[in-house]
Order: structure tokens, then sequence, then C-alpha cells
């Protein structure tokens, strides 16, 4: 049987939810193993932190459940597919025609403060929605954390909203296993953000203007610290250069 565009996109999309479902069921304390997190400088991103570290004793108590384990191998292959796909990001950024506004998005921070938006007008902000139970969501971390490193500043700023129910806990455990240390801890524990964003999927990164306006939006994994990458975002935040000149940006597309 031969499928059209639409109905592979359907497809691909029900995979997708389903393995979304796998790990939010992963994602219980029940399936988590009880080996404590190993101290190590991460860049690229080990197969423990890409994925949950549930998954193994869930396979022991899946067994010769071949339904299961068809779920299992799903969700694997979308991994896979959303890591090779990751150093094309750049190709998948849409810069829109004219700015959007932004609808008012509420957080909080590692200590429990309320946090907007509109507290970072004034910066170019790379706002990554994200989760720790969406593996190329954990893959890509590690590169975003080396764009701040790399831009961040009084002009730029990335912006991790984790949509974790869990709070805060799981995405320091997280940032601890993978060597995240420049970026600071946001969650919407109303996962509001998705529906206000229009973020269809995750992860979703949005880039603002100054004013708090949406320039454009990448959905899936990218090479956030590729040198072609930091050019980009040099260009559309108009940031001083560094290094061999940028190369021009792709071309704007809706």
């Amino acid at each position: 049987m031969m499928l059209n565009d639409v109905s592979f996109s359907r497809m691909v999309a029900a995979l997708r939810a389903g393995a979304k479902s796998f790990l939010a069921i992963c994602a219980l304390p029940s399936f988590r193993t009880k080996e404590p997190a190993r101290d190590r400088a991460v860049t690229v991103p080990q197969p423990d932190a890409l994925f949950p570290r549930c998954h193994w004793p869930l396979l022991r108590q899946v067994g010769s459940d071949r339904a299961l384990r068809g779920l299992l191998l799903v969700f694997f292959v979308i991994a896979a597919v959303s890591a090779s796909n990751a150093s094309e990001g750049l190709h998948n950024f849409v810069i829109h025609p004219q700015v959007r506004p932004v609808p008012e998005v509420r957080f909080v921070d590692d200590e429990g403060r309320a946090r907007t938006l509109a507290d970072f007008k004034g910066k170019i902000v790379l706002l990554n929605v994200w989760a720790t139970w969406c593996p190329p969501c954990r893959m890509e971390m590690p590169a975003l954390d080396n764009l701040q490193a790399a831009l961040g500043g009084t002009d730029f700023e990335v912006i991790a909203l984790s949509v974790d129910r869990g709070g805060v806990e799981p995405i320091r455990r997280f940032f601890g296993e993978t060597g995240v240390k420049r970026l600071p801890i946001f969650v919407d524990l109303s996962g509001k953000a998705l529906r206000d964003l229009g973020a269809l999927g995750l992860p979703t990164t949005i880039l603002l203007d100054r004013e708090g306006r949406e320039v454009g939006r990448l959905v899936g994994p990218a090479a956030w610290d590729s040198p072609e990458m930091a050019r980009f975002l040099r260009e559309r935040a108009e940031l001083p250069q560094h290094g061999p000149d940028a190369r021009p940006a792709t071309a704007d597309r809706e």
C-alpha cells in the first residue's frame, strides 16, 4: 500500500504520540532503577542520558509481549531518526515574513519564583520548549548549553522551558547527569505553554526579538552549537561576529 504525504505524516505523528505515551509510563517511579548518577563531563550525550534509565527494567517486565516490544522498537527508531536529522536543523528553521505576537507565558525557576517571557525583554531569546521524557530534547540539551556559553550575555539568552509535570527535580537530575551548567532551570508545571505557543511537538524552539515577538521557529532537534547555527543566530540577532565571516542565512520561508 502506498502512502501519500498526508497519510505518512499522520502515521509518524501517531507513532510519536505512542512513543511519548510509552515514555510517560516509563517515567513512573515503579519503573526507575536505583542506580546512582555517575559523574562525567559530557559534550555528546551518552546513551543513558539520551534514553531514560528506566527502559531496561521495563524491558524485563515486558518479556515476550510482542505488542509492547513493538512499541519499544518504534520508540527507538523514532529517536534514532530524530538524532540523525539534528544536524540538518538549520534548514528546518522557519523565519516568518513578519514578526508575530507571543502570548504571555508563565513559568517558575528552580527556586519556585514566578517568571514570564517579559522578564527577558531587551534580549534576543531562543526559547526551547522541552521535557526530560523526550529523547530528542535530551539529545540537544548539551548543545543548547554550549550555545548559551558561546552567545549568552546581555544581548542573547537561551531559555530552556521544561513542561515536566514532575517539577524541578527531574530537570536538576538530568542537568547533573549530562553536565549542563549554563542553562537556568525553568519549568511550566501547567503545560499551558505548549498550547499557548502553538507547539505541536517537542522540542519546539522559538526565536524571539528584543520586544518578545516571534521571529521564527524550529520543530525538532538541531545542532545548536554548530558553527553554521551560531552564524545564523548572530545574523538574525545582529550580534557581534567572531571567527570566519558568516555565510548568508537560509532563505526566509513560511
